[in-house]
């Protein structure tokens, strides 16, 4: 299972990424060569494997949370 993560509160990519590591989250930063915008709209990839996606929704959701409330 992965989530594409798009973060649109204003944090910085840098923000995001320290968040993350603060709560043990492993992110993958999402971009492309030709969107030069990724570090003012971060988007993340979350991926799990060999994990049921319905028992795993809740949790994802509480992590995202975390991450992106001010």
């Amino acid at each position: 299972m992965h989530f594409t993560i798009t973060v649109k509160n204003g944090l910085t990519l840098q923000e995001c990424l320290d968040r993350a590591n603060k709560v043990k989250l492993k992110l993958q930063v999402y971009n492309f060569d030709d969107d030069q915008d990724y570090k003012k709209t971060p988007k993340f990839i979350l991926g799990f494997g060999g994990i049921d996606d319905d028992a795993l929704k809740p949790h994802v959701d509480a992590l995202i949370k975390s991450l992106i409330i001010k």
